[in-house]
């Protein structure tokens, strides 16, 4: 499995656990899906985002998100997922300008859910016809990175961060910076098949 998400803080992710909600708590990190990449995302695919997912990262500035409902979704395979709804416009046109360079790049991602509802998930209840609409105090925290995560039997077997940056011009987040440099450099050494 494979996507790019933003962290929860500890002292956020502390605090949203303490909410009543039924089920069992989630067991991993807090975190947000900004996109869902797939189940079996080969590394070469992975590999090749990586200048994509840098140019728009670098180029976004930190912004807030906040929650103050939780609700559920319907139920799947793991329960029903309860769920902090999150709320951010920039988060929104943060996914859609990564959505864009990805598909303008050819590089593929699940499309599976048409509309973006962006969350964290609190807990999974085993009971289908679990249903939970709770107001909160509201509850606000910064995102100043991006993360790929990559796991292999989900175990985390790969994290990219990509920082968000205050400075947005272009030449100084693009020329000055080497990781960049190295990143498109990879890419262009598998694209003439020199990459071992």
């Amino acid at each position: 499995m494979a996507a790019l998400m933003l962290q929860v803080p500890e002292e956020t992710a502390r605090v949203l656990r303490e909410l009543p909600v039924p089920g069992e708590p989630e067991k991993g990190d807090p975190h947000i899906t900004v996109i869902y990449l797939g189940k079996d995302v080969p590394i070469d695919l992975i590999s090749s985002m990586i200048p994509v997912i840098y140019k728009i990262s670098s180029a976004t500035l930190p912004f807030s998100v906040t929650t103050n409902h939780v609700s559920y979704f319907p139920a799947g395979e793991d329960g029903v997922p309860i769920i902090a709804e999150v709320n951010s416009p920039e988060l929104h046109r943060f996914r859609e300008n990564l959505c864009k360079a990805l598909d303008e790049a050819g590089l593929p991602y699940d499309k599976k859910f048409p509309e973006y509802k962006p969350h964290t998930t609190l807990a999974y209840d085993s009971n289908p016809e679990t249903t939970v609409d709770l107001n909160i105090p509201e509850i606000s925290w910064g995102a100043h990175e991006l993360v790929l995560w990559g796991s292999n039997r989900d175990a985390g077997r790969l994290v990219v961060k990509f920082p968000f940056s205050l400075l947005t011009n272009k030449a100084a987040s693009e020329s000055d910076n080497a990781f960049y440099r190295v990143a498109v450099q990879v890419a262009a050494w598998k694209e003439r098949d020199q990459f071992v």
